[in-house]
């Protein structure tokens, strides 16, 4: 809700102390999905920018000491021109774009695909104290390769760690 997230910024970016004070926590405040706020929580985060990043300065420079990250499917421009999203807000947020293509893309890519099961694998493993790792199959990195991950890493990571508590139960 607004409230919420006004309460939110208020507590981690210390917005309701002196402006100095506030400088010296260095957070990192990430909002998912920030396609999906109500109008409401949208004028939220425009006063709440407004007043925690100096006027005239980029949100993306080293002007305030908080970072700020938010996601949003692609395309967020086409939901601010049909009035959907916050012209403000957009202009307040995009100064910088990272373009992360979909898992499905990059486990097409085999040296891409190598790394990402590699790190996944390993994190897994140390994880769930599993040694040695487990290693994929030729017929395991088909199927990976199939699907569409809608949910990206964290359902590519749900099926490692099925697949590879189902392995180590079987030996």
């Amino acid at each position: 809700s607004p409230k919420e997230i006004e309460k939110t910024l208020d507590d981690e970016l210390g917005m309701s102390e002196a402006p100095a004070a506030a400088l010296v926590r260095s957070p990192v405040i990430i909002l998912d999905d920030i396609h999906v706020a109500s109008p409401a929580a949208q004028e939220v985060l425009c006063r709440k920018l407004d007043q925690f990043i100096p006027a005239g300065k980029p949100l993306g420079l080293d002007t305030s000491k908080a970072k700020f990250i938010f996601t949003t499917p692609p395309g967020l421009d086409a939901v601010v021109a049909s009035g959907a999203f916050s012209a403000s807000l957009y202009s307040q947020i995009s100064a910088f774009e990272i373009v992360c293509p979909p898992l499905r893309d990059r486990l097409s890519v085999p040296s891409d695909r190598d790394e990402v099961l590699k790190y996944a694998i390993k994190a897994i493993s140390e994880a769930l104290d599993l040694h040695p790792p487990t290693v994929l199959t030729p017929p395991d990195v088909e199927h990976i390769q199939k699907q569409q991950w809608p949910g990206n890493f964290r359902d590519l990571n749900n099926f490692l760690i099925r697949l590879l508590l189902e392995r180590a139960r079987k030996h």
